[in-house]
């Protein structure tokens, strides 16, 4: 995904080039050193049913769309206190009302991302029988930084995993996501620009 996006003139900053975990808040963190432009966490899932199958694009939301999606977050959310790391302190309350401020622009404009990531993968993936959900992931709470995580299929479903694990596979689906990255920016950026008239 780096490489396409690098193809299409992206400047392109990765939480990590091998395996080993990057604490959730240092995730954000990383984007906003770089003066992103937008995050997008990008998973394979795992669970009990082997039924289940396909991609799906989270946004942030306070109240999840589903008890699935609701769970998936607890899962995700949980992933600091697996590796020891616990709880971070809250910040300054200053920042938190800036923050309630600028967050429904943020929401608003991360639910685009997440819609023209979907039709994105429309024709190369198989999309979840809900392909757009929304829960209170940590990674997806900049208040001023459009973000997305998207769960690419299932490594517990036979199809799923086949895809995942094929090159072409893979290529093709970069190569949708960079295009739908590419296409929300420059109507993100239009957008802007009317608003400012």
């Amino acid at each position: 995904l780096g490489d396409a996006l690098v193809a299409r003139g992206f400047r392109v900053v990765l939480t990590r080039a091998a395996d080993y975990f990057v604490p959730l808040a240092e995730r954000e963190a990383l984007a906003r050193r770089a003066g992103a432009d937008l995050l997008i966490s990008v998973h394979a899932n795992v669970v009990g049913d082997p039924a289940l199958a396909g991609a799906i694009a989270f946004t942030r939301a306070e109240r999840a769309s589903s008890p699935a999606a609701g769970e998936r977050a607890r899962q995700e959310n949980a992933a600091d206190a697996l590796t020891g790391l616990g709880d971070v302190a809250p910040g300054d309350p200053v920042r938190a009302v800036l923050a309630d401020i600028a967050r429904p622009e943020t929401d608003a404009r991360s639910d685009l991302l997440a819609d023209a990531l979907v039709a994105a993968l429309d024709p190369v993936a198989t999309l979840g029988a809900e392909p757009r959900q929304a829960a209170d992931f940590e990674v997806l709470r900049a208040a001023d930084l459009p973000s997305v995580l998207v769960e690419l299929g299932f490594l517990s479903n036979p199809a799923d995993r086949a895809a995942l694990a094929s090159p072409d596979w893979r290529a093709r689906t970069a190569a949708a996501l960079a295009d739908g990255m590419a296409g929300w920016l420059g109507a993100d950026a239009a957008l802007a620009a009317k608003l400012r008239r």
